[in-house]
């Protein structure tokens, strides 16, 4: 039987060059004023780019609509846990101010994000560094929403019932909004 922390600390690794960090350390290290990040910042950061890695591959396997309503579904939940956990990320977004997205989100639009995103918290080494990483993710997660929300309204919209026109009718489309 495997013993549960190592199990965990396989899986936080997975997708992680730990090399590649080591030596980003390293070098960092070389610069005046640095600060070696605690285990804690390290292991977020691991367990990050694993969520994030997992998340590619998934995206690279979708082979239908289904399969990518699950991925909008995987993307939502992580940007909502990356949310609720981090209070410098709850300074940087304003759910409020996020629009649909000027083109259609399609898988390979959404792929090149996340990739980008990995890379970014991959190779940052403050809190600071990866807030600006996980920004471009709820942007991303924040526009996939609005254009659901945008198909919600028009379906709304079109499946209203038609205004009564009869005899004696009372134009009401000026108190509708």
């Amino acid at each position: 039987m495997i013993a549960p922390i190592v199990l965990m600390a396989d899986m936080v690794n997975l997708g992680v060059d730990t090399d590649a960090m080591s030596a980003d350390i390293y070098s960092e290290s070389r610069t005046l004023g640095f600060d070696e990040p605690s285990d804690e910042f390290i292991f977020q950061k691991r367990l990050t780019v694993r969520r994030l890695h997992q998340l590619k591959m998934n995206i690279k396997k979708v082979e239908s609509k289904e399969d990518m309503k699950k991925i909008v579904s995987q993307i939502k939940s992580l940007a909502f846990t990356m949310y609720t956990y981090d209070d410098l990320l709850k300074e940087k977004i304003d759910f409020k101010k996020m629009k649909p997205s000027e083109n259609k989100l399609d898988k390979k639009e959404i792929l090149k994000t996340v990739m980008s995103v990995k890379s970014c918290v991959d190779h940052s080494f403050s809190d600071e560094e990866i807030v600006k990483c996980r920004v471009e993710f709820l942007n991303l997660a924040g526009s996939i929403t609005r254009d659901e929300e945008k198909k919600i309204k028009a379906k709304q919209k079109a499946n209203k019932p038609p205004i009564y026109t009869g005899v004696d009718s009372i134009d009401m489309t000026k108190y509708l909004k």
